[in-house]
């Protein structure tokens, strides 16, 4: 990230991931807690070549597990640079798009849709 940027974007995510994991379900914990979840400053450039959008926000690879499996081989990334720009530069709202991301990407593990993350307020 620029040398100028006012934060530490990567210590900004590390917490909301923390909390984030301390405000779920034991159940839903228990589910995501061997999940990685890399925190990107951009976008690695395998997954761009493979056609990722290069403004993305975040991405869940693997195959969605439901509720009663565990996380197996899928992996969440956090594109930290991509979150920053979105959130204008706002330390807040950046806070908030990493949680929303985040939980977004969790959510594909757990099965759900962009429908019905969309209806869930997890864009």
């Amino acid at each position: 990230m620029p040398d100028d940027w006012p934060v530490d974007l990567t210590v900004l995510a590390e917490r909301v991931v923390e909390e984030c994991m301390s405000e779920l379900p034991p159940k839903i914990r228990e589910i995501v807690r061997n999940l990685p979840v890399f925190l990107c400053e951009k976008i690695p450039d395998h997954l761009t070549s493979a056609g990722l959008e290069e403004d993305t926000l975040g991405l869940f690879e693997g195959e969605d597990s439901g509720e009663e499996k565990e996380a197996g081989q899928a992996t969440v990334y956090l594109f930290l640079e991509n979150l920053w720009i979105h959130s204008g530069g706002d330390p807040k709202k950046y806070l908030d798009e990493v949680r929303t991301t985040l939980l977004h990407e969790w959510g594909h593990l757990l099965g759900f849709s962009e429908d019905d993350l969309t209806e869930r307020g997890l864009r």
